[in-house]
């Protein structure tokens, strides 16, 4: 009777628990993560594992945790000291390279020496910048490069500012991350602006530059994306990057030419100009006074 029974019941009974393997699973994972670590504090000097001693299970995870501590630590100060050494060595190449050619560029010792100074205030200068614009830009095309190397080019010479720009571009480009997109596109907007300011007559010349030094960027990085196969809304959205940069320039510029003027001494043909307004009060006099000097002024 009690086989019976059993059998006619168990027709009628069914499952009302289901094995979720997926679920029991996870829950077992984060079961264990939950768990903390027992850690055991070992303090300077104390023996891990004693000569001669027979290793236990302690003894070896203490060990094993204190040799992945100190590989740790010692990837850390490689991964600070590999790079300080590495950008020493490039910036004692370029300036070892820029010793030695400015007596080509510029003969006279004065001139070197003042053009010297100015091109390294202008690229110490644009890599502070560059810095600060990382942290915003992360492709680099916002920088104001060109706008430094103009000022170098009206300050010093074309020579001068063709060095600074092969500068300013090489470093930007270590400083992103040895990106070729902003060696492409500085190098390009610096000997842009570089090139139409060779000769300086009035200071709407300084505004063609920084057309110019846009026109060049947005060129070349437009071919760099088309060459790459890349051409979309992300390219627009650098070339916009790179308008705004010339922007930049374009008020920048004028803004310090005048002071880095009277920092190094320098008299550029714009502050000539500026002299020859025949407002002037100097001139007004000289047309009263001596009227041979103000036109042989004039002349000169």
């Amino acid at each position: 009777l009690e086989t019976a029974a059993y059998e006619m019941a168990q027709k009628g009974v069914t499952n009302t628990l289901a094995y979720d393997q997926v679920t029991t699973e996870g829950n077992r994972v984060l079961g264990r993560e939950s768990v903390p670590d027992v850690l055991r504090p070992i303090e300077a000097n104390q023996f891990i594992q004693l000569e001669g001693m027979p290793w236990t299970k302690q003894s070896r995870e203490d060990a094993n945790r204190y040799w992945t501590v100190l590989e740790d630590g010692q990837q850390s100060t490689r991964s600070i000291i590999r790079p300080i050494v590495a950008n020493v060595l490039f910036v004692s190449l370029l300036l070892l390279a820029l010793q030695r050619a400015m007596p080509v560029i510029v003969p006279d010792s004065a001139s070197a020496h003042r053009g010297l100074n100015v091109l390294l205030l202008m690229v110490c200068g644009t890599l502070v910048l560059g810095r600060v614009a990382s942290f915003f830009d992360g492709a680099g095309f916002t920088v104001p490069a060109a706008a430094s190397i103009m000022l170098v080019t009206i300050l010093t010479n074309v020579r001068v500012a063709a060095m600074a720009s092969l500068m300013t571009a090489i470093l930007l480009s270590i400083q992103y991350g040895m990106s070729w997109q902003v060696l492409i596109v500085t190098g390009a907007m610096c000997f842009g602006g570089m090139s139409s300011l060779y000769m300086v007559r009035k200071r709407r010349d300084m505004a063609n530059a920084a057309f110019a030094a846009t026109a060049a960027g947005a060129v070349t990085w437009l071919a760099a994306s088309s060459a790459k196969g890349s051409v979309g809304v992300e390219t627009l959205n650098e070339i916009m990057k790179i308008g705004l940069n010339g922007l930049v320039c374009l008020f920048v510029v004028p803004g310090l030419l005048s002071p880095l003027e009277r920092l190094f001494g320098i008299t550029t043909d714009i502050q000539l100009l500026e002299y020859s307004d025949l407002n002037n009060e100097l001139l007004s006099r000289l047309a009263i006074e001596v009227p041979a000097t103000y036109a042989h002024s004039l002349m000169l």
